[in-house]
């Protein structure tokens, strides 16, 4: 099956949106803001959603998600232990941009080591903490079952992961926030990260994509 990436930089501090488009079914991560642009985007190539994935519970992941869930009767799926964070503005960071208010009430909430499939897309929830206490990537293992028809930088790929702000391009997310910690964010990349495939495409919260193994070679947390 043909996958197709496609992105968007939304929101006060360019969060990326993506869309994981199969068939004429797609996956959106992170819907941040612009909430007229999304749908447009989903209703003039004739998609049709199948799920909403929020990496973590700060404002600027997931803004639009409650008109989107509306407008399309998708659920919402983020991460149970940042439910506070979606909850309360003073701790997921939408008291710093006036005029904000953030509060989502997701769908289901997601414990670590599930597995998600929408369509024949399965997903893995790894659990990777550090930038907030339930921050979560979702990663999708190719196989021979699955292959990008416009794949990014024309790089071959096994597999992509959605990593929040866990991990940017020769970066890593802030942990001075409600829930974040340097120590869990160190453990993260040690146990979850470093395991990947260097062939997996990494796809940031914020920033230009990247790979595992660029990360290796470049990123000074996974020396």
């Amino acid at each position: 099956m043909d996958i197709s990436l496609y992105s968007y930089v939304c929101g006060p501090i360019g969060t990326n949106v993506y869309f994981l488009v199969y068939g004429k079914r797609v996956i959106i991560v992170d819907p941040a803001a612009d909430f007229d642009r999304l749908s447009k985007f989903i209703d003039d190539n004739g998609l049709f959603p199948s799920a909403i994935l929020i990496t973590h519970g700060h404002f600027d992941h997931g803004g639009a998600a409650g008109e989107l869930r509306e407008k399309y009767g998708v659920n919402v799926y983020a991460p149970l232990r940042d439910r506070v964070l979606f909850h309360i503005p003073s701790q997921n960071g939408s008291e710093m941009v006036p005029g904000t208010n953030y509060i989502l009430d997701p769908d289901v909430y997601l414990k670590e080591d599930e597995v998600l499939t929408f369509g024949g897309v399965t997903l893995m929830i790894l659990s990777t903490p550090g930038h907030t206490a339930g921050s979560m990537s979702y990663y999708f293992n190719f196989g021979d079952e699955y292959s990008f028809a416009n794949p990014p930088g024309n790089g071959n790929y096994s597999g992509l992961i959605f990593s929040g702000d866990e991990i940017f391009a020769g970066s890593v997310g802030r942990t001075d926030m409600p829930t974040g910690s340097e120590e869990a964010l160190r453990e993260s990349v040690e146990s979850i990260f470093k395991k990947l495939p260097d062939d997996t495409l990494l796809l940031p919260g914020h920033g230009q994509l990247t790979t595992i193994g660029t990360e290796k070679e470049r990123n000074p947390w996974f020396k």
